[in-house]
């Protein structure tokens, strides 16, 4: 092959080639792609359920903050802050906040509890130590009632202070008194769920007593949680709202 041969095959080849690189399609650019950044894929959502209600809702973790995704809460985005046991996120502006610990999350608006629930996989299967923890936690002091805080925004307070009272003993029993009688029973805590036999009573009649009030609060099974301040909150069935009580050390 002479040399005017092999530069006109050269030629062609670089030609080809050229005809090649003009032709390929331009790279797919995703709306989350900018120039000079990687293309970062969004963290899926978690969803927890209510194993009491069925209510349901999911969030979306990642550095440092979180989602929140209900109906009643569209994409309420909050901030992580320092917490002595698991994560707690707070959007002070909206007056929420979310604490979660391990597979369950707890929902606050305005210091109430408008929600606990837990992932699908662990529903029934709770982790013992943290009922164990709960269960301690009930035992350590009596409980005087605050007052109720209902969902429709009604708050419900005793008329005479420091006179409803709940005593729990590590044997399963529970006692108090109310503005007229005391009592006495029995109470049960099964994942996380706590439930009080219907109480053996005093008869003394008391005009304008709270009692019957404060039984039908305390009448079903109830999910309980601790707050930041120590407080014990009893969440009432169908998410109607909080009975808050106060330590007695």
């Amino acid at each position: 092959m002479n040399k005017e041969s092999v530069l006109y095959t050269a030629i062609g080849i670089v030609f080809i080639l050229l005809m090649f690189w003009l032709m390929k399609p331009e790279a797919e650019v995703t709306p989350n792609q900018v120039a000079g950044e990687e293309n970062i894929p969004t963290k899926d959502a978690v969803t927890y359920t209510s194993p009491h209600t069925g209510e349901s809702l999911s969030v979306t973790f990642s550095d440092e903050k979180a989602v929140l995704h209900s109906e009643t809460y569209n994409d309420v985005e909050m901030a992580q802050v320092e917490a002595a046991s698991g994560a707690r996120y707070v959007n002070v502006e909206r007056g929420v906040s979310l604490w979660n610990k391990g597979q369950e999350v707890s929902v606050y608006q305005d210091d109430v509890v408008t929600f606990q629930g837990q992932t699908e996989a662990s529903i029934g299967n709770p982790n013992p130590g943290e009922v164990e923890v709960l269960e301690a936690a009930l035992t350590s002091n009596a409980w005087l009632w605050k007052e109720t805080q209902m969902n429709d925004d009604t708050i419900i307070t005793p008329k005479k202070a420091d006179a409803f009272k709940l005593t729990f003993s590590a044997d399963g029993r529970v006692s108090g008194t109310t503005d007229c009688n005391g009592f006495g029973g029995s109470y049960d805590v099964t994942d996380g769920v706590l439930t009080m036999s219907e109480f053996m009573m005093t008869m003394m009649y008391c005009d304008g007593s709270q009692e019957m009030e404060f039984q039908k609060m305390l009448s079903e099974p109830v999910t309980f949680m601790f707050t930041d301040a120590g407080e014990l909150v009893l969440m009432l069935p169908q998410n109607s709202g909080s009975v808050i009580f106060t330590p007695v050390f």
